[in-house]
């Protein structure tokens, strides 16, 4: 009997990617996480995250107007919902992923797993 292999794929922990004190209300920062780039959002003290680039060609989302929980590609003006991702109008595709955040200790931090 040939011998069995078991694979687990392992959740990658809640990542810190910055300090609460360095993302005002309002802003935006971009990180490099666990392989992905990722726009952060500061939305009256409540923290959003989502891929940085939009699907449709690239553009650096970060770079957009942001109305309320929406945030609008600078080349192209798709819009997505920074809460959950899905695409609102434009050429959006599929929407964009997002990220599960947390504060821990006053740092912030991102689920990419």
């Amino acid at each position: 009997m040939p011998e069995r292999i078991l694979i687990r794929k392992t959740k990658v922990p809640f990542t810190k990617v910055a300090k609460v004190s360095e993302l005002d209300s309002g802003k935006c920062l971009v990180k490099d996480v666990g392989g992905s780039t990722i726009a952060i959002f500061n939305v009256d003290g409540k923290f959003y995250a989502i891929d940085e680039y939009c699907p449709h060609q690239g553009g650096p989302l970060h770079e957009g107007i942001r109305a309320n929980l929406s945030i609008t590609c600078p080349w192209h003006s798709a819009t997505f919902n920074i809460e959950t991702g899905a695409g609102i109008c434009g050429p959006c595709g599929d929407g964009v992923r997002r990220y599960d955040t947390r504060v821990t200790d006053g740092d912030l931090e991102i689920d990419v797993g």
